[in-house]
Parts: C-alpha cells; sequence; structure tokens
C-alpha cells in the first residue's frame, strides 16, 4: 500500500483546517472532498516515483547504447580489408584519388546511397536515401543544397513527395532539360517485389510533376537502373537506362510519363563481351548515371563478394562506353577502386553489421576533376574527389 509523505501529510492537515468536520448537511460533501485529495496526493506521488524508474532506465539504456556504439567504432576500426582486396593500391598513391569528405545532414540520421548534379553557381544538389524506424519502418528520399564546399548551408532538407513510404537508392539525371530521379520501391500488390519508378522533378523546388511505374515482368526485384542522355540525330535528346552491363542491356523510354521500355539490339560481341572484371569480386550491378566524356560515356558500377566469415564486402569500379549505338564498352577497371577511408564509418541505425559498403550513385564533372557522391556502408554519405585523367588513363582497354 502506498504510505502518505510528509509533504501529503501537511496538505491534509491544512485540507481539515479548511473544511472542518461539524455535524450538519456538507459533511458527506466534505468527507467526499477529502478523500478524493487523499486519492490524488497519491497518484500524484506514485507517478513521481515511476517517472523516476523510467527516468533511471532511459539513462540506463543510453549508457548500454553509448557502450554499444563505442564497441562496434573499436570493432570496426580493428577491421583490415580482405585478401581479396589486400594487395591492390589505395588510388590516393597512384592520384587517382585527391580528397574524400564525409557529407553530414542536419536533422536526418545515417543517410546514404546519395545521387549528385550539378547546380548554379559551383553548387550542387544531393538526393540521399534515409530510413525512419517511427512509427513504423519507412525508407525515403530526400534533396539537400550543398555549396561547392560540399557543406549544407542555411536550407534545410526536404522530403521528396514520391508516393511510395518504401523508396530507395535515387539517381537523378538531366535529359533535355528535364530532371529525373529513378528509384526502387515495392509494388503495391506484391511486398515480394520491387519494381523502378521515374519521377519528373522541377529543378527549382523539386515539387513532384509526375511519378511512372516501370515494370518490365522479367523479375521479382528490379533496382540498379542506371539513366543517362543520348544525343542523337538533329541534337535529339533520348532517355536511355543501363540496365545490365553483363550481358550487357540497354533500356530506351520514349515518353517518360509511359510505362514503355523497349530493349535497344545490340550485336552479340557488345552483348556478351569479355570483362577484366574478376568473379571472385561479384556479378557486375549498376552504380551512376552515365556523364559523356570526349566521344565517350564514363560511369561507375559497383558488386559485391561475401568473405568466408560471412561479411559481404561491396567494392566499385568504372568504364567507358561509347556516344553512339551499339554503345561497346571501351574501357574498365580491373580491380576494385580503393581509397583510405573506405568502409571506415561503424555501422549504425539500420546498417547490417555484416557489411562494408561502398555504393556509387552518381557524379559531377567539374573541369579535370570528378566528385562522386557514394553510400557507405548503408549509413553514411562521402564524396569522392578524382583526378578525370589520371582515373580515365587507369582503366584498361578491352580488345
Amino acid at each position: 500500500m502506498y504510505k502518505l509523505g510528509k509533504i501529503e501529510k501537511k496538505s491534509v492537515t491544512a485540507l481539515f483546517s479548511v473544511f472542518p468536520l461539524k455535524k450538519g448537511k456538507y459533511l458527506r460533501v466534505r468527507l467526499i472532498t477529502i478523500a478524493t485529495f487523499c486519492i490524488i496526493s497519491a497518484l500524484v506521488g506514485w507517478s513521481i516515483a515511476q517517472l523516476s524508474l523510467v527516468e533511471q532506465g532511459i539513462r540506463k539504456a543510453k549508457e548500454i547504447l553509448n557502450h554499444l556504439q563505442s564497441e562496434i567504432t573499436r570493432s570496426h576500426a580493428k577491421i583490415a580489408l580482405p585478401r581479396q582486396l589486400a594487395t591492390f593500391p589505395f588510388a590516393e598513391t597512384t592520384g587517382v584519388v585527391t580528397s574524400t569528405k564525409s557529407i553530414a545532414i542536419r536533422s536526418v540520421i545515417a543517410p546514404y546511397n546519395p545521387s549528385l548534379i550539378p547546380a548554379t553557381n559551383g553548387a550542387y544538389t544531393l538526393f540521399f536515401r534515409y530510413n525512419l524506424l517511427h512509427p513504423s519502418y519507412h525508407s525515403c528520399i530526400g534533396t539537400v543544397p550543398l555549396n561547392s564546399e560540399f557543406t549544407q548551408g542555411e536550407k534545410e532538407f526536404r522530403r521528396l513527395s514520391l508516393h511510395s513510404k518504401y523508396a530507395e537508392d535515387p539517381r537523378a539525371c538531366f535529359v533535355d532539360n528535364q530532371l529525373y530521379l529513378f528509384y526502387s520501391t515495392l509494388h503495391p500488390e506484391n511486398s515480394h517485389c520491387r519494381m523502378m519508378c521515374i519521377a519528373n522533378l522541377d529543378p527549382d523546388t523539386f515539387a513532384t510533376n509526375y511519378v511512372t511505374a516501370l515494370d518490365l515482368n522479367t523479375q521479382w526485384v528490379e533496382r540498379n537502373w542506371c539513366p543517362f542522355e543520348y544525343v542523337g540525330i538533329d541534337d535529339k535528346r533520348e532517355l536511355l537506362i543501363e540496365y545490365q552491363l553483363s550481358p550487357r542491356k540497354l533500356l530506351s523510354l520514349p515518353d517518360p510519363q509511359v510505362n514503355d521500355l523497349r530493349s535497344i539490339p545490340l550485336p552479340h560481341n557488345v552483348t556478351y563481351t569479355l570483362l577484366p572484371w574478376a568473379s571472385r569480386w561479384g556479378q557486375i550491378r549498376g552504380g551512376t548515371p552515365a556523364q559523356r566524356i570526349g566521344n565517350e560515356y564514363l560511369s561507375f558500377f559497383h558488386s559485391s563478394f561475401k568473405e568466408e566469415d560471412g561479411t559481404t564486402w561491396y567494392v566499385m569500379g568504372a568504364y567507358t562506353f561509347l556516344t553512339e549505338p551499339p554503345f561497346t564498352i571501351t574501357k574498365m577497371s580491373s580491380y576494385p577502386i580503393l581509397f583510405r577511408s573506405i568502409y571506415d564509418t561503424p555501422p549504425m541505425h539500420t546498417a547490417d553489421t555484416n557489411k562494408r559498403v561502398i555504393f556509387p550513385a552518381g557524379f559531377v564533372i567539374d573541369k579535370d576533376r570528378i566528385h562522386l557522391a557514394c553510400g557507405e556502408n548503408d549509413c553514411a554519405i562521402k564524396i569522392i574527389t578524382f583526378d578525370k585523367q589520371k582515373l580515365l588513363a587507369s582503366l584498361a582497354p578491352l580488345h
């Protein structure tokens, strides 16, 4: 039974002095008032005690979480590259990578898998994925302006309205001055399926003009489609999609408001090309929208493999292909591009602690430099700056 404290006893005594118990018609009312006050006082005292216990529990939980995070950080810092990667040089030593920078976004926990496009006056626009856990799990896509130093200014990020609670992995590109965003989402009628969507965005406000669901009806899960702009005959600009690198498959989308995907015919020797990317690094998957450099397009890709201890490692490379049909691949990385701070961010939030991820999803060409936006360990964003000429020279020609 709950016992009255000193303060509560004094309060009851004071109440008796205000409402003295006398015989008369108000006696019952006075007794009820006193009893009610006692009950309320007891409940207040009990609530205060419970709140104190809750606060103690919260403090203890925070201590445990901080301890776990520090343990993850310490254990992550000890992780060495697996034997499949340990023999390759860091790109800084060859001059291919000139700098790296981690990107923080206010009011966003663990943003990742970003795409990057140029804005006015040497600035940039970043699109990124982030996950919400409350009141239930949602994956969202946001956008934020960055200055020329890749730093967020006064403007806050905004969540894009894409008519989906499960939008993932944005790839942004301009085609004929129209801004398009490709992303994957759960199929509305089957949660086991993922399909691709294209959104047309206002380049100034990033409001969504329309969204088109794209479905080839060929497999359960679709993701990692990489759009790019093709300038054809009479300067006609078309939206093409790098669907698969090996075997090669390209798609065209004549009208982005209609799900009318068309396969681009490719010769046998273009579809089935012997690539220098070793199978031990995993199957090549899509990365960034391609961009034109001279008479070739440049793009980055990723793949993944599992180590003996169960850890999955994502790696990346680059390739070039001709700007005219049949878009023949000309050069490619012969081993993964590594840099000194790769995989450094400790897994947090919704990230899998058994994965080490580098995920290229967009880049900007700035004169002699290339700024590549990458997701890291499914919980962070890095901008990797390349020396353009040294990157292109590092790629192995295909014969």
